[in-house]
């Protein structure tokens, strides 16, 4: 069996992707603010994934799916989020 390793432009996508998962993070839902969980980021049928990773989270355009308190699932861009945890002091690890 030989094993297959993501070139080095698609281990900057993926390390960009999963650095917004399990942020535990205070966002306006509906008209007030709740706190939600990154749960995970968004692929298409084909299994790319959508939107555009990068370092810069201002420039990070994936989306990723928040789960709130409620239990409701929503999608919000990674720099929503990026905004959301700088904002609450937390730090984004590139």
């Amino acid at each position: 069996m030989v094993e297959t390793f993501p070139a080095p432009e698609e281990e900057v996508i993926l390390e960009a992707r999963d650095k917004y998962i399990e942020a535990f993070i205070m966002l306006l839902h509906g008209n007030t603010f709740t706190w939600g969980t990154v749960i995970s980021c968004k692929w298409n049928a084909k299994g790319n994934v959508i939107g555009n990773a990068h370092v810069n989270p201002v420039l990070d355009t994936h989306p990723c799916d928040i789960e709130f308190a409620n239990g409701k699932v929503t999608a919000l861009m990674a720099n929503v989020i990026a905004r959301a945890m700088l904002l609450m002091g937390m730090t984004i690890s590139c």
